[in-house]
């Protein structure tokens, strides 16, 4: 009985921490599945590169993934529900260029990003996409999908920005 009482105070522990920290495996929500057969069919071909998962020094509250696009990238965040998503988007600056959320329920992070070029923040649904670049093929695309960016946007871009 002990035991069961142990198993549960920790199951419970641990479900509870859930929507604290966030969620640390990758969630392949139907949006993000919907936006990659986007990509795919609009010849964009995403080649995937990595997925980072969630820790302190994560941006947002959910892992990522990196997908390659030409010579540009983006990352996708996935949220297990709209709410989730919404209250992320929060912590992104209008400029795209700081984020600040609490960490772990317990300090709080912020973090001042200098990109390469401007930032290009976009959310639908359950997933936020990043875009970091000026080519105007994806910015269309972008665009079309999501309709304006919620932060970042603009035309600089340094001499170092390709994609």
């Amino acid at each position: 009985m002990k035991k069961i009482l142990i198993l549960c105070l920790a199951s419970t522990l641990l479900l509870s921490s859930c929507h604290t920290l966030g969620y640390a495996h990758f969630i392949e929500s139907s949006d993000y599945l919907d936006f990659i057969d986007l990509l795919i069919q609009a010849d964009l071909s995403p080649e995937y590169v990595a997925t980072e998962e969630l820790s302190d020094d994560s941006f947002l509250e959910a892992a990522r993934r990196h997908y390659k696009i030409g010579s540009g990238r983006i990352c996708i965040y996935s949220f297990a529900t709209s709410e989730d998503m919404q209250r992320n988007v929060g912590f992104v600056s209008p400029s795209g260029s700081s984020i600040s959320r609490q960490s772990r329920g317990r300090s709080y992070f912020v973090a001042e990003i200098s990109w390469v070029c401007t930032p290009h923040w976009f959310s639908s649904g359950t997933i936020i996409v990043q875009y970091t670049g000026q080519n105007r093929e994806i910015l269309d695309f972008l665009h079309s999908v999501f309709g304006a960016p919620f932060a970042g946007g603009g035309d600089w871009c340094s001499g170092y920005c390709e994609g």
